[in-house]
């Protein structure tokens, strides 16, 4: 959840990224303190927190906003509805058309790259469109109670902030609108300050339930009695390993599987999970042939002896380490270790042993999930062969 800290660093066949997010004590202070105070949750957290909070919330705007826009659509079917009791002509309805133009927009980019990047002006652009639109009908028609045309804008606003996060700059911008369209309207000034009160209130209260929840996602729960119990589905996982009759190490699918069981204990533990993937140059047989294989399990299995850690069989000349509660700077000198009794062991007429490593670690998040540092590590390897 900090600013992201990478580091990728050739050093012979072992490379490393870095992608640690904020494992320290005043994290867990501040959210322990934020979620015991009384107050409400509407100030903004530390850079860290905030980045990963609007980062969510931007993936609840996308989609919330169909939503929302249908929910709109029928509170303009309401204004038509008052429109048609009030004989209002038939040229008054064209008032609304761009209202109806704009929800068929929320529907035709949902969930595009458009509709998450814009998602904040689109909300204010579109109540202030109905705002304006009611306010020029009870002007211009006094057949229409202006009160009922004020009671849908009301609503609208409402269902929005309700239904939809917003920023507080959108938020001041979409009152503003509100204001500056009634102003000229008789008799508006009670249901201006009613609708900019109701709004306001329920975007507070809003905002700090989301913020709430958001840090419970946060808080530290190793001491609780779910962390224990997580412990014990991961030794239950370990016993169900599936082992590669090969070399007698977990295999890809069993691997993966206890990897996905420990990064769910470890996000709730708050605790770092390290991964090193290594990708030998030569094949198992040859290694039996020459009498190594023994030497590399030896090694590879010296890092699996806590109950989250494991070391797989992922590919032919694959292997992975996890390793549990470990940061990059023990995952590092793991690996350091690992490559320096691997490399270079003699294969008799087939040369030398060529290994190379990725390693990545990082703190579980929200946003995150076990492949995510599986991907990163993978990259790293990558690193490690291309540089070689």
């Amino acid at each position: 959840m900090n600013a992201r800290q990478e580091k990728s660093k050739s050093q012979g066949g072992l490379v490393l990224h870095n992608d640690d997010l904020i494992a320290n004590i005043e994290q867990d202070r501040f959210v322990n303190s934020a979620l015991n105070g009384k107050s409400m949750l509407i100030g903004q957290f530390p850079q860290h927190l905030e980045q990963l909070f609007q980062k969510n919330q931007a993936n609840v705007l996308t989609r919330n906003i169909v939503q929302m826009a249908a929910l709109c659509g029928v509170f303009l079917a309401l204004m038509c509805a008052v429109f048609i009791q009030h004989n209002v002509s038939i040229l008054a309805f064209q008032v609304i058309a761009p209202s109806f133009a704009l929800l068929s927009l929320a529907v035709l980019f949902n969930n595009s790259q458009v509709m998450r990047l814009h998602g904040q002006v689109y909300i204010v652009g579109f109540v202030s469109i109905v705002s304006f639109s009611c306010a020029y009908l009870a002007l211009s028609t006094p057949a229409l109670p202006a009160r009922e045309l004020q009671m849908i804008v009301a609503l609208i606003s409402c269902a929005v902030v309700a239904r939809c996060p917003l920023h507080f700059v959108p938020l001041t911008a979409l009152l503003v609108a509100i204001t500056l369209s009634w102003f000229n309207v008789p008799d508006a000034t009670f249901s201006i300050l009613a609708t900019l009160s109701a709004v306001t209130a329920l975007w507070a209260w809003r905002e700090s339930q989301d913020r709430e929840n958001f840090l419970r996602l946060c808080l530290p729960q190793n001491m609780t009695p779910t962390h224990s119990k997580k412990v014990n589905d991961t030794q239950q996982a370990r016993q169900l390993v599936v082992l590669d009759k090969h070399t007698g190490l977990a295999n890809s699918t069993s691997f993966m599987r206890f990897f996905s069981n420990e990064w769910q204990r470890a996000f709730r533990a708050r605790q770092s999970v390290s991964i090193i993937l290594i990708d030998i140059s030569c094949t198992v047989e040859t290694l039996t042939q020459h009498g190594q294989l023994d030497h590399l399990l030896t090694e590879l299995q010296r890092y699996s002896r806590r109950p989250g850690d494991l070391v797989g069989r992922i590919s032919e000349q694959s292997f992975a380490v996890l390793l549990s509660n470990t940061d990059i700077v023990n995952s590092r000198r793991l690996a350091e270790s690992l490559l320096e009794h691997l490399h270079g062991l003699k294969l008799g007429s087939d040369g030398e042993l060529k290994v190379y490593m990725g390693v990545a670690s990082t703190l579980p998040m929200p946003s995150m999930t076990h492949q995510d540092l599986y991907d990163k590590a993978f990259e790293a390897l990558e690193s490690a062969q291309t540089n070689d």
